[in-house]
């Protein structure tokens, strides 16, 4: 594969600042194939000024001496576009007669020095003569042994240039030969040639990591920080998602730029393309490329569908090659994959798009840029196109919000109804294709809903693409930003009848784009008619009506206009519920339903339901089922942070006090794991989105105080008091067996002093409770040697008050349970006391054989 080879001619054609920009983009792209951070390579200052420095200088004390291109850590490159022979690379070293300063410097430091010719082809014979003539040099310095001196000529820098794709895209960029569509590092952004095109940054929250347990929004500086640190790793693959007009590629391109944050990935390593253009070679091709030759690229895809996101993630992740990859997303694709690695933008702040604005258009002015960010609401390409369609001269303060989207509409070209109705068709989906051969002819269905002519609303897509109001990828088109489609969409429903709409969209043939719709009207919650319309599908004779029939496609659409109506689809799930083969995981659509109840618990007031549907399906389920386990999904809802759900914590202890009532052996393995979430005082993780259409969602309700924190796992402890003295031995157990074994971080960590205190000594004394026992002994193994003097003392007491008082109690803590839980602190250290602990079994089992009576006593324990 040739793609990116260029010729020796090649290397002469470059202008003399551009042939040092080669040298130093080369150097930067070999530390960096080396493991070596890009910050080592400097270069700058004017190309022929004879101050005697150097072009490029790498400073990497701990990059190993090697026959490469950059053979030391400390090397010294001269850059000359003219030819350089013997007595030319002679003077160049020579100063006054003597060895240039910094030579000596590059000696004492073991270094190298190189001269660089763009103009040079060079025989063998030839070579060295200007070697052995940059040898004669160093031989009259101090350091002479250890500087090593060489000479490349445009012949070595074009087999150099071969090792790295990136910068050889560089090159045919300068020579003005780019190939198709694949780019290197630059304005990938769509920011004016003319116009300033640096980075906006401040404290808003809008980038988050999916991939955290907390889904926190996080200022955009340390997205940058996170994105580049997952980029560094060999064989990564990292997502961007956002809605359109949130800054994604402006985002990536970012990540390489040395201004922004610390610890710039390196310009000299990236490629990127937008695959909504034709590319040669594919990006299948140019990784396999990458691959086969170990370069160090990071390859940068643009508006990439999830399906060749996989792809190409499964060929980076199965290489060894220094090769990552990151992926912009496809913003009309109506899928979403399951990323490993995915960064999420929300639309940033107000004050930094109207700051965009006034930088764009700074006649526009302070007020007007300020109207324009607040209609935009963040997305930052809705306020550049509204901002380019207001005069230098005019005032916005007092338009509405309706006033503003025609404005942005029309666009200066006047108004047009029937641009205005066919865009509002368009925007009932989420996407459609243009083609009439493909997908049912999605293009005629809509003209059929509005009632206008298909190459009518075919000339209409075209013209909102020209108006920069729609994107295309392929056949595929939608309208964007999402914020302009929504609004849209509202003015379609209120003009054209639902049963219009229904009587095209809910025909068999047209799945793909009733599920689109449907898509849409998820974030038209607030809108009348969007709730009226999803009552339709929903309504007897509605695709909705019965969803225990329902296959997977139809059952998408319901995901997706559930935060339409969550009342509404709650109590289809519990119609559905009552009948048998439904809430179990016998039905192949489980995973579906599960997910949706998850989401539908996050209101107070339909937790109990939600979760009552969710109990049911887990009744079936095996105990330890740790695939797409529902028993897992509900142990979320009982988590005291990132639980997805608003429910008031003794809502949450009154559900579980009904599984102890209900007295079934599954419903008890439940609570257990309930319990086993609820307790948790370290560790918390989610790996579930919160959002839910355009409703407000977070990571659920969470204790503003210390005290209501504690509340929190005292309320959870009370509903496990009553069990302790009950009759039913085997419950019993089942109760100290939970609270023994989550003693260490309820004492330790959620601080429930008095509570465990009070229990220890009312059900553990004189060895009554040996797993107790154990766990305060642990408690004061982990974590003795760091508590406060009271809590130690307070440890301590319960240790003694626990402890064995007996004969049977000693045989029962040590014997009959296991054995590498006696632990003990020596110096703050955590020491098994192994030896310690055979000698007391040994002495144990002696005294019991000596005791009539013990071993019958103790027989079910034995055998059991």
């Amino acid at each position: 594969m040739r793609f990116f080879e260029l010729d020796a001619v090649d290397i002469t054609a470059l202008s003399a600042g551009d042939l040092r920009e080669l040298v130093a983009r080369l150097c930067e792209a070999e530390v960096i194939q080396q493991g070596r951070r890009p910050k080592s390579v400097m270069w700058g200052g004017a190309q022929e000024a004879p101050d005697g420095g150097l072009d490029v200088r790498i400073e990497a004390m701990d990059l190993p001496s090697n026959d490469g291109f950059v053979p030391r850590g400390i090397c010294g490159f001269q850059v000359k576009k003219h030819a350089m022979g013997a007595a030319a690379c002679r003077d160049e070293m020579l100063e006054g007669g003597t060895p240039k300063l910094v030579l000596a410097d590059l000696a004492d430091r073991n270094g190298a020095y190189i001269i660089v010719s763009g103009k040079d082809d060079c025989s063998d014979s030839m070579l060295a003569s200007r070697v052995r003539a940059m040898e004669a040099v160093a031989e009259t310095l101090p350091g002479k042994a250890s500087l090593r001196v060489d000479f490349y000529g445009r012949d070595r820098l074009a087999t150099w240039l071969r090792r790295h794709p990136s910068v050889a895209l560089w090159v045919r960029a300068r020579l003005g030969r780019p190939l198709s569509g694949w780019r290197p590092f630059g304005r990938w952004a769509a920011t004016p040639p003319a116009q300033n095109d640096a980075f906006l940054v401040d404290d808003h929250p809008c980038v988050i990591d999916a991939n955290s347990s907390a889904k926190t929004p996080m200022p955009v500086s340390e997205g940058i920080h996170l994105a580049r640190e997952r980029l560094r790793r060999r064989g990564s693959a990292v997502r961007i998602t956002g809605l359109s007009g949130v800054g994604k590629t402006r985002f990536a391109q970012a990540l390489f730029e040395a201004n922004v944050g610390e610890e710039a990935l390196s310009p000299a390593s990236a490629i990127y393309a937008d695959l909504g253009e034709n590319l040669t070679p594919t990006a299948s091709e140019l990784v396999s490329y990458i691959v086969a030759n170990d370069h160090a690229v990071q390859l940068v895809l643009d508006n990439c569908p999830p399906d060749v996101h996989r792809q190409l993630q499964k060929q980076v992740s199965a290489s060894s090659a220094m090769l990552s990859l990151l992926t912009i997303e496809y913003d009309i694709s109506d899928d979403r994959p399951e990323e490993t690695e995915v960064i999420h933008l929300e639309p940033c702040s107000e004050e930094t798009v109207s700051m965009l604005i006034q930088r764009r258009h700074p006649d526009i002015g302070k007020l007007n840029a300020g109207k324009i960010a607040e209609f935009s609401g963040g997305n930052s390409r809705i306020a550049i196109a509204l901002a380019s369609r207001v005069d230098a001269d005019e005032t916005l303060t007092n338009f509405s919000d309706e006033d503003l989207f025609h404005r942005l509409f029309s666009q200066r070209k006047g108004a047009s109804n029937e641009l205005l109705e066919c865009a509002e068709a368009l925007s009932l989906v989420y996407s459609f294709n243009v083609s009439s051969s493909e997908f049912n002819d999605e293009l005629g269905v809509l003209s059929a809903i509005v009632g206008l002519d298909r190459r009518g609303l075919h000339r209409a897509q075209a013209e909102l693409m020209r108006r920069q109001l729609a994107q295309s990828r392929g056949e595929w088109r939608a309208v964007l930003p999402h914020a302009l489609a929504n609004r849209l969409a509202k003015r379609a429903l209120e003009n054209i009848p639902v049963d219009a709409i229904n009587a095209e969209l809910l025909k068999p043939e047209n799945l793909r784009l009733f599920v689109s719709c449907a898509h849409r009207l998820g974030y038209l919650h607030d809108f009348e008619p969007a709730v009226r319309m999803a009552n339709s599908w929903v309504s007897p004779g509605g695709p909705l009506h019965d969803i225990g029939s329902c296959n997977e496609g139809t059952l998408s659409a319901l995901l997706y206009i559930a935060p339409v109506f969550p009342e509404t689809v709650l109590q289809l799930i519990e119609n559905a519920a009552t009948k048998p083969g439904f809430a179990s995981r016998e039905n192949r659509n489980f995973r579906l339903f599960v997910r949706l109840l998850h989401q539908l618990a996050y209101d107070d007031d339909k937790f109990d339901r939600a979760a009552t549907v969710m109990l049911k399906f887990s009744e079936g389920e095996k105990s330890g089922e740790n695939r797409d386990s529902i028993v897992g999904q509900m142990r979320h809802l009982f988590s005291l942070h990132l639980s997805g759900t608003l429910a008031r914590p003794e809502r949450r202890c009154a559900f579980v006090s009904k599984l102890l009532e209900s007295g079934t052996e599954r419903h008890r393995e439940i609570a257990a794991e309930l319990f086993h979430a609820a307790f948790e005082a370290t560790h918390w993780t989610s790996f579930s989105a919160f959002d839910f259409g355009a409703r407000r969602r977070d990571a659920g309700w969470q204790p503003r105080t210390r005290a209501e924190e504690l509340e929190w796992y005292i309320g959870f402890l009370n509903l496990l008091r009553p069990v302790l003295t009950c009759d039913d031995l085997t419950l019993r157990d089942w109760a100290r067996s939970l609270l023994a074994g989550h003693f260490r971080e309820l004492w330790t960590f959620a601080g429930c002093f008095d509570d465990l205190e009070e229990i220890v000594r009312s059900h553990a004394s004189k060895g009554e409770w040996p797993q107790m026992w154990v766990s305060v002994k642990k408690t004061l193994g982990f974590d003795g040697d760091s508590a406060h003097p009271d809590l130690l003392a307070r440890l301590e007491s319960l240790s003694r008050v626990a402890a064995p008082s007996d004969l049977y109690s000693e045989i029962e803590a040590y014997v009959l349970s296991n054995t590498w839980d006696h632990i003990e602190s020596r110096g703050g250290q955590v020491a098994f006391s192994d030896e310690m602990i055979k000698e007391k079994v040994i002495s144990l089992g002696e005294m019991a054989a000596a005791e009539l009576g013990c071993l019958e006593r103790l027989g079910p324990g034995l055998w059991s």
